[in-house]
């Protein structure tokens, strides 16, 4: 089977988890993938890991700042900035001269459906993975500044724009029963043709061996995994911040896994908080802390961080947002906080359980993940 995968950037292990983990399953099956992908100078790294799951990558450069000049002229247009942003002129062209026929082409994220039109192939994907229109509906009730007035518009243009493509592609897939009922209560016609394959984890590069933890009392480093430009992350992280830290025992220590740290976050860091950047081994990193806190309130989707942090075996702290749309037995096993004086005590009470009772928590977490979770549940 000949595919077409066409993506908005190079998947790889931190900004395009998702991706990567599908084509890593369709390789499996001995599928005869073309990656067509946009990438700018700092992404041209990640094309060497993309090689690895594909037969053929054609790469299209492009320039962040015409991408930013198109986000702009959007305002005057009726499409969302984020569709705008990743019009190219070069991927149009390219696809409208690409005469090869594939027999699954498969378009990942909602800004790149334009792009369906010029594609040859018996039937078509497009993987809008979670709900824009909910996203943006949320950050817009967290945000109290001028961002406001530009994500009220994404929102509304994005409703519109995310219904259209729904109602009019029959293959249209998403990563969680929420967020396609979310679609379904704004446009039950475009739900029907919504699919659900959740987020996934390469058991194969995941699976931990036999868990360990640290002494009662000695649970004291704190991890926050994601993409620092992603205002739900930028929120969470300036949270522990801020209302976490400063009534932790100072001995406690947070690390924050993750590029493209806003400068104004940078100025956080102390001998306490760490900011690591972009890291070649998420896993080896995660290992070394005790204790996953993920404080999110705002956001759609699953979080690819919490099956992360869960196949290492760290103990997880999050928010209900957090781990909205994931599996509901995992959910039994994860420590929820939805405010900062049940995040300490949360924390405290990780500190206090005994290591055997903490380790079975922790293997039971870890087992669920691996039968609702795997890889392989993409290619079933």
């Amino acid at each position: 089977m000949k595919l077409l995968y066409i993506s908005p950037s190079p998947p790889n292990e931190m900004e395009r988890v998702r991706s990567l983990n599908i084509l890593k399953s369709l390789k499996k099956e001995n599928v005869e993938i073309t990656l067509v992908t946009l990438y700018n100078k700092k992404q041209e790294k990640y094309l060497d890991i993309a090689k690895k799951y594909t037969n053929k990558i054609i790469k299209i450069k492009y320039n962040r700042i015409i991408s930013a000049i198109y986000a702009g002229i959007s305002i005057f247009l009726p499409i969302p900035a984020r569709v705008g942003y990743c019009f190219n002129f070069k991927l149009k062209k390219f696809l409208k001269k690409h005469n090869e026929k594939y027999d699954i082409a498969y378009i990942k994220r909602l800004r790149m459906a334009q792009y369906k039109q010029y594609i040859n192939a018996d039937k078509i994907y497009i993987d809008i993975t979670d709900s824009l229109t909910k996203y943006y509906e949320r950050l817009c009730k967290k945000t109290k500044n001028i961002k406001k007035l530009f994500y009220l518009e994404e929102y509304y243009k994005l409703r519109k724009y995310e219904i259209k493509v729904c109602e009019n592609n029959k293959n249209i897939v998403i990563c969680s029963e929420d967020d396609k009922k979310y679609i379904g209560n704004i446009n039950k016609k475009a739900s029907n043709n919504i699919q659900v394959i959740e987020n996934v984890v390469d058991l194969e590069k995941w699976k931990q061996g036999k868990i360990r933890v640290n002494k009662i009392g000695n649970r004291k480093q704190l991890v926050f995994l994601g993409i620092m430009d992603y205002e739900p992350n930028i929120l969470a992280v300036k949270y522990i911040i801020e209302k976490i830290m400063p009534k932790l025992d100072p001995k406690y220590t947070l690390k924050i896994i993750g590029p493209k740290v806003p400068k104004n976050l940078k100025t956080f860091e102390s001998e306490r908080i760490k900011f690591l950047g972009y890291v070649e081994d998420v896993k080896k990193e995660l290992q070394k802390a005790d204790i996953f806190i993920c404080p999110i309130f705002v956001g759609s989707g699953v979080k690819n961080k919490i099956l992360q942090a869960g196949m290492v075996g760290l103990p997880i702290i999050c928010t209900d947002f957090s781990i909205e749309g994931i599996n509901e037995n995992i959910k039994k096993v994860i420590y929820r906080a939805n405010n900062e004086e049940e995040f300490i005590r949360k924390i405290k009470e990780i500190q206090d359980i005994k290591e055997e009772q903490l380790i079975s928590k922790l293997e039971e977490q870890k087992s669920i993940i691996e039968k609702y979770n795997s890889i392989e549940i993409i290619s079933r």
